[in-house]
């Protein structure tokens, strides 16, 4: 963040009222009032769900702008169809951003009528820490067999679920050979869309497609960091190019590299705690 604010381009951040747009916000406006840097926040732009459904979390983002006194302007998440079908994004590619452009282009104005030229978003925080319980196919491999058992029926117990469940998904699954490995998927839920047809699955090798499958595809012994990468790398997935990005410099600070670096260097220990999240 304080790499991000060291020149004089006006800022500001799209606040969810989550946990990493809001830290963004803080710290953003805890350099400025410290004197680490010139100037802190333009505004925040923060997306409304005007229809009640219980995703709203203003009573966080409020918090925050309350806190420190910045500017924060709403914007509906919910578009009308004749909103979505107003000068659409011409694409060549499937988007996801897609169906939310008039909403994303309404908060790329706010920024641009201020003088914004950069919008800060909370993007990857929670990939860098997700974790997974994958540590005990590296302990099993590096003969912690012992330990390895005890501590899956600790978790076992705590999470109520069963012992063997949990150790075939975390410890077993990955470490059999991927092509018996990608047959035993097959019959797990969310392998792949249902709709799919047998032989379109195999003609287009479905099965090593899915993002489970890679999930599991880690090197021996290295399997919980090779999966916690995996999850890094599929990030771009989640920020595809689209309105807000057309009309503005849209950076991610939790991708600065040495934060990343840092994240996939931490113990399994500091980020799967049993049944937390």
């Amino acid at each position: 963040v304080h790499r991000q604010l060291m020149t004089d381009v006006p800022y500001g951040v799209l606040l969810s009222g989550g946990l990493d747009s809001s830290s963004v916000v803080s710290v953003a406006q805890w350099l400025e009032h410290s004197g680490s840097v010139q100037h802190g926040l333009g505004g925040t732009v923060t997306y409304t769900d005007p229809l009640g459904t219980g995703a709203d979390e203003r009573e966080y983002s409020d918090a925050v702008v309350g806190a420190y006194q910045v500017r924060n302007e709403l914007v509906p998440h919910r578009v009308s169809r004749p909103d979505a079908l107003f000068d659409p994004p011409t694409l060549d590619q499937p988007n996801r951003p897609y169906p939310a452009a008039a909403r994303d282009r309404a908060a790329a104005r706010i920024v641009t009528q201020a003088d914004g030229q950069v919008l800060l978003t909370g993007i990857g925080g929670d990939n860098l820490l997700l974790g997974t319980m994958f540590f005990f196919a590296d302990w099993l491999v590096t003969g912690q067999l012992r330990m390895a058992i005890r501590e899956m029926a600790h978790r076992a117990a705590i999470g109520r679920v069963s012992f063997w469940k949990l150790a075939s998904a975390n410890a077993v699954l990955p470490l059999i050979p991927e092509p018996l490995r990608r047959v035993l998927m097959l019959y797990r839920p969310h392998a792949a869309p249902y709709w799919l047809t047998s032989r379109i699955a195999r003609d287009f090798d479905v099965g090593a497609r899915t993002s489970e499958s890679q999930f599991y595809r880690g090197r021996y012994s290295h399997k919980y960091s090779d999966a916690l990468a995996t999850t890094v790398a599929a990030i771009p997935s989640t920020t595809r190019l689209g309105p807000l990005e057309d009309m503005l410099d849209v950076r991610h600070p939790y991708l600065h590299r040495p934060l990343v670096d840092f994240a996939l260097g931490l113990s399994p220990e500091m980020c799967v705690r049993a049944h937390e999240r």
